[in-house]
């Protein structure tokens, strides 16, 4: 009996204790948000999203800041971007005016999709093609204009091209 009594009274003061000094819990959260860098509390609703976690009011789009929760976005090194802040951002054909949505091909400065490429169609005027930093190419039948191949080495023109390096990539059957 002796033994039931100091029992209980081992349980009544731990209850008494446990009431007066509350555990405090002292360990870091898991997870901090992807944007602000804050915490996240586990009782917040989240996005998880480009391997990271994001508060819900955190994940918007890096450009409009609208609110990306359900919708498609675009990683854009690391930030999310919405669907018309990316298609907005990305380059213009210099020669049929929409928006490149495929491989860009860059010369004399300007950029063109493949599909307005083609075999010997001149694209710029020579004198537009004096940078030595772009892909120069003279095609073998006009010596009045420029075109251009892809930025991966691979001419998709009959011509002669001199990269930067002054690698020479001849193609065409020789006459």
């Amino acid at each position: 009996m002796r033994e039931v009594e100091e029992l209980e009274r081992m349980t009544k003061d731990f209850i008494r204790d446990m009431d007066t000094n509350a555990p405090v819990i002292t360990s870091p959260p898991t997870e901090l948000c992807g944007k602000c860098g804050e915490a996240l509390s586990r009782t917040q609703p989240a996005v998880r999203a480009m391997e990271k976690l994001f508060h819900s009011d955190c994940f918007c789009c890096l450009s409009c800041q609208r609110p990306l929760q359900g919708l498609q976005f675009y990683d854009r090194d690391g930030a999310p971007q919405c669907d018309d802040c990316y298609t907005s951002s990305l380059a213009v054909c210099s020669r049929c005016g929409e928006r490149i949505t495929d491989r860009v091909l860059k010369a004399v400065g300007q950029r063109f999709s493949p599909q307005c490429v083609s075999c010997n169609e001149p694209i710029v005027p020579p004198r537009a093609a004096r940078r030595r930093s772009e892909w120069w190419l003279w095609t073998r039948t006009s010596t009045s204009s420029v075109t251009v191949c892809t930025c991966a080495g691979v001419c998709v023109c009959v011509c002669v091209c001199v990269f930067v390096c002054g690698a020479v990539c001849l193609h065409a059957d020789p006459e």
